[in-house]
């Protein structure tokens, strides 16, 4: 999946995607009235494994609802943070493609990465969810 991809499912999701400067971070999603919509610094996320792993991700908090805020004390950060990244591995690195992927010479994070087109983070995520492996 490339991230012109996401941004058409992001589209037919009713996502906004804006590619917006942001001072503090790299991307943010805001959620209103069950709507989201999604601000991307690309000048801060320069390589297509970058702008892709920062939008799955945000699409993950809209996709999943996992949104956090001082009013609700059941979603925690890290709780939305982890169901947001588990939504941005299972699209972008589905586990049977993953799996073949280790069994066929992608052994490595790095490889990993690059055969997948994401950042480092989303792969380390990825053995982590799927086999609980810590790398």
């Amino acid at each position: 999946m490339t991230y012109d991809s996401l941004c058409d499912l992001a589209k037919d999701h009713d996502i906004g995607v804006y590619d917006f400067p942001l001072k503090r971070c790299r991307a943010l999603t805001v959620h209103i009235d069950g709507k989201c919509d999604i601000a991307l610094d690309l000048s801060k996320a320069v390589s297509e494994a970058e702008r892709k792993s920062l939008l799955a991700h945000e699409m993950g908090h809209c996709e999943t609802g996992a949104f956090y805020n001082e009013k609700n004390f059941l979603e925690t950060s890290s709780r939305a943070e982890y169901r947001a990244d588990a939504w941005a591995v299972r699209k972008l690195l589905p586990k049977r493609a993953f799996t073949h992927a280790l069994k066929h010479g992608c052994d490595e994070v790095w490889k990993l990465s690059e055969h997948f087109g994401v950042e480092t983070a989303l792969v380390i995520f990825a053995l982590k969810l799927y086999y609980g492996i810590e790398a």
